[in-house]
């Protein structure tokens, strides 16, 4: 069976940013308020800038304020509870990753829960494993809402999730376990990772360099995988690639 690569960029533009316009212009009209998103950086990483430059852009094509606020990769701790309190502000997002000398978890659990838009806290992984309340893990949410959109069925299916970063696979794992998905998990240390070559969907991804295999999105098969990595310069870009079967 032959694989069908879907375009995440015009799905999104045809199809997700209509409807998240169409959401945002509702909920003005209903409030009387622009919807705003604080992201946050600390330190210069060129990667992190240029992700959260994007999703300013993307905030502003469907309507959304949205605030950048930089910090110094000198901060001692990303504390975020001045904009969890700020009633102008209706998301937040830390941009992963923060200098190591940061608590990352202290930090990202410092967001209110109902405004953390990237699915990031304990309280939201919690929501994602037990009841699907509060927001949802954004790369993996994103991914699901690319299935959808071309009718993939998901419930019965078996997946095989590669890696067990807390912000991506574990988030994935909770997302399709509550969609009826029979979910396998495989790291690093996996021995054997070519049986597991049969499942119907594939996250990849790992943080082990070759964890996740390109042949893996051979005929027949379906794979997610996003990740940060280098390209021809010294630019480091965001990619998102789906592969599914064909219906």
């Amino acid at each position: 069976m032959p694989a069908r690569i879907i375009d995440g960029r015009k799905t999104a533009a045809a199809v997700i940013a209509a409807d998240t316009a169409a959401e945002v212009e509702q909920c003005t009209a209903r409030t009387a308020h622009v919807p705003c998103l604080a992201a946050v950086v600390v330190g210069s990483d060129p990667a992190s800038r240029a992700y959260v430059a994007m999703r300013a852009r993307r905030c502003a094509t469907v309507g959304i304020a949205s605030r950048v606020i930089e910090w110094p990769a000198t901060t001692t701790m990303a504390v975020l509870e001045d904009l969890s309190a700020d009633p102008l502000v209706d998301g937040i997002l830390l941009q992963h990753r923060v200098p190591s000398h940061i608590d990352e978890r202290a930090a990202f659990d410092s967001t209110a829960p109902a405004k953390d838009v990237d699915g990031v806290t304990s309280a939201s992984f919690a929501s994602m494993t037990l009841t699907g309340r509060l927001f949802e893990s954004w790369t993996p949410s994103a991914i699901l809402r690319l299935l959808d959109s071309v009718g993939v069925r998901l419930a019965g299916a078996n997946a095989v999730v590669v890696g067990r970063s807390p912000i991506l696979r574990l988030s994935a794992e909770a997302m399709l376990l509550r969609r009826d998905v029979t979910v396998t998990y495989c790291h690093s240390h996996t021995e054997d990772l070519e049986a597991h070559r049969g499942s119907r969907h594939r996250h990849s991804g790992g943080g082990s360099a070759g964890t996740g295999r390109r042949r893996w999105g051979q005929a027949g098969s379906g794979g997610r995988r996003r990740g940060v990595r280098p390209g021809r310069s010294r630019r480091r870009r965001v990619s998102v690639s789906v592969r599914t079967p064909l219906r």
